[in-house]
């Protein structure tokens, strides 16, 4: 089963990876979709990676974090979420998600 061989990209990867891609992309959205389509087949560690890399694509868009916040509550590791929706607020203080999520935690 393949989706227990992919373990957590090192920063530095995602950040080589994200100068390579980022030419390419149009939107957050793209990279997120996929994100959520692994989310919902459980293939959590691939998921992270690519909310991840969305970050490093995209490091000003709260969006992104907001969405990495999501997934990490989604596989219950709640510091990262946690981490994520902070990053959030520092970028778009009146964000209602990452206030709303924070609460919660």
């Amino acid at each position: 089963n393949m989706k227990h061989k992919i373990h957590s990209l090192a920063d530095e990867t995602l950040q080589q990876f994200a100068s390579l891609v980022k030419p390419l992309c149009r939107h957050t959205s793209e990279f997120n979709s996929y994100g959520y389509v692994l989310l919902a087949k459980e293939n959590y560690a691939e998921a992270l990676n690519i909310l991840r890399l969305n970050t490093f694509i995209y490091p000003d868009n709260e969006a992104t974090y907001n969405n990495l916040g999501d997934a990490y509550m989604t596989v219950g590791n709640k510091e990262e979420a946690k981490k994520n929706y902070q990053k959030v607020l520092q970028l778009k203080p009146d964000d209602d998600n990452a206030k709303k999520m924070l609460r919660q935690l």
